[in-house]
């Protein structure tokens, strides 16, 4: 008697069946997975700038002022009857309060600008808090930073050659300062950015935390334009010209990625404001709205026609509304 045996086995339709099932399942979990990842990288960069803004806190709160674009030099000695051969921007102002005080004691220490720009990178490193993880960096040994600080136009009033003080939050620490009691007492803190993301792949060159200016550095038309030994300014406001664009967050125009907020997360930027809280403002935000967001007290007088383009001015001042942004 012979048993008679059956080969069980997929048949090629089974096969195809199976890896289109498959195909699918990882069609619909791929885009969930990339979600959850940007979710993690936009997470670290809020905590980022959380941590920034709490230290401009305290910051304010020891020193009753601001740090600025550009401040005077932590050594005295680099200082000359009101000359700053050496003057670093807020990043290096805010080591101590972010537990870098091993960095700032580097400028403390160090005299005239030959001899600062002759030090050796291992002495400008790598800080975490000032990268982006969505960010890419031309040298990752570099000190790079992909924040940058609101400067508003920089412009200058004829009469003092001081910025305008509501015009921005980030002054010239040389001629005038800024704090957070006088932007409360503005438009207030709530309503006022502090920090923002400028890290877009489409930066002309990467920004350093480490840069430094000099005296002879003029600050007209905008401190944005700087590019100096040291790298691009970590600062950010209007654009010089006052002009209108179509998109005032990750910009479409090369021109203007050097002097606007930009990232390469998706549709926006982090950004912090002045009382301290984060938030993602989208990259389809009006331009009147940016400009109510980058003046400390637009309703004054004392900012720039530049802040004013976009304001306006008056009656036609344009006030900001929940859900602006």
């Amino acid at each position: 008697m012979r048993i008679s045996t059956t080969k069980t086995a997929f048949t090629l339709v089974e096969l195809l069946v199976v890896i289109a099932i498959i195909g699918t399942l990882m069609g619909l979990l791929l885009p969930a997975v990339q979600s959850a990842r940007e979710a993690g990288r936009r997470n670290t960069c809020l905590n980022n700038l959380s941590q920034l803004g709490k230290a401009v806190v305290q910051y304010d709160a020891q020193k009753q002022s601001l740090p600025g674009w550009k401040n005077p030099s932590p050594n005295p000695a680099n200082t000359n009857s009101g000359t700053f051969t050496v003057a670093p921007s807020w990043p290096v102002l805010l080591m101590p309060f972010i537990e870098r005080r091993d960095i700032y004691r580097v400028f403390e220490t160090t005299t005239g600008t030959g001899a600062f720009n002759a030090l050796p990178a291992s002495n400008f490193p790598f800080v975490s808090i000032f990268a982006c993880p969505t960010a890419v960096v031309d040298l990752t040994s570099a000190p790079s930073i992909a924040y940058a600080g609101n400067v508003g136009s920089a412009a200058t009033t004829t009469l003092t050659s001081a910025q305008y003080r509501a015009d921005g939050v980030m002054q010239d620490n040389t001629v005038r300062r800024n704090s957070l009691d006088a932007i409360s007492a503005g438009d207030g803190t709530v309503n006022t950015l502090l920090f923002s993301e400028r890290n877009g792949s489409s930066l002309a060159s990467q920004t350093l935390w480490s840069v430094v200016v000099g005296q002879s550095t003029t600050a007209s038309p905008s401190p944005l334009l700087f590019n100096t030994t040291t790298g691009a300014h970590p600062a950010f406001g209007f654009l010089v010209s006052g002009s209108t664009t179509t998109k005032y967050i990750n910009p479409v125009d090369p021109n203007d990625t050097a002097l606007l907020p930009s990232s390469n997360h998706p549709s926006g930027v982090v950004a912090v404001f002045c009382d301290g809280h984060t938030r993602f403002l989208g990259d389809t935000i009006a331009g009147r709205v940016y400009g109510q967001l980058l003046t400390a007290n637009s309703t004054s007088g004392n900012t720039s026609s530049v802040a004013t383009t976009l304001t306006g001015s008056g009656s036609s001042m344009y006030v900001l509304s929940d859900g602006d942004f």
